[in-house]
């Protein structure tokens, strides 16, 4: 079943994720207003908590966004999460950090004005 909002935008945005105890690497595919697709290759239990820390080109590393989730499936070539909060000052901050910045590859929509953000942005 989905649960996502709004559109989903596909990334390459390389994380850190701390999960489990253990930092692992990745790499978001795509996200939306409530969660990302991240490619790894590992799996994590459902329901797993992680903190999901996004390096920028542009800030300084001791000042990465850091947004917690936790995993909502697993797949072939990654898993998938949920952010622990809709709406957050963080997933905002995302949003607008990624629709102006290369970390975008290509839009669901062919218009960025039409993404829809749930309302929230």
């Amino acid at each position: 079943m989905e649960h996502r909002w709004g559109r989903r935008i596909t990334v390459e945005i390389p994380i850190q994720m701390v999960a489990q105890g253990s930092l692992r690497s990745g790499l978001v595919a795509n996200l939306s207003v409530t969660g990302a697709l991240i490619k790894a290759d590992y799996q994590l239990r459902m329901l797993t908590r992680v903190q999901i820390f996004f390096e920028s080109p542009t800030r300084p590393q001791k000042d990465a966004l850091i947004l917690a989730a936790y995993v909502t499936g697993n797949y072939r070539h990654g898993i998938g999460v949920e952010w622990s909060e809709l709406a957050s000052r963080s997933v905002t901050e995302l949003f607008h950090a990624v629709t102006a910045s290369s970390w975008v590859t290509r839009l669901a929509s062919t218009d960025q004005t039409q993404l829809n953000f749930g309302g929230y942005i």
